[in-house]
């Protein structure tokens, strides 16, 4: 790992910040990221075990395979899936698109 003298250092996180504020998005690390996508994928399954009961592992393990626009769009149309089949269905057809 290489570490810039302090002065360097000092103005590249000034650049950062001025970039953030710029594109008014923060710096989000690939483990902030999957932090996030764990996340988003854990509370997927939490509302599906409340609404149909216990979910099997195969289920689990479709919605873990999904992406985070996959999620996102699954929190959009997961109301409207009103039974278990319903949701099998989506997530099949979601994950066959991944292939």
């Amino acid at each position: 790992m290489m570490t810039l003298p302090e002065e360097l250092q000092a103005e590249f996180n000034q650049q950062i910040t001025e970039y953030e504020e710029k594109m008014r998005m923060p710096y989000i690390t690939s483990i902030e990221r999957s932090g996030e996508l764990k996340g988003k994928q854990e509370l997927a399954i939490k509302l599906f075990n409340q609404r149909f009961g216990v979910i099997e592992q195969p289920l689990i393990e479709q919605v873990r395979r999904l992406s985070g626009d996959q999620l996102e769009e699954l929190t959009n149309v997961w109301l409207t899936l009103a039974t278990l089949s319903d949701l099998e269905r989506w997530l099949q057809s979601k994950l066959k698109l991944e292939k």
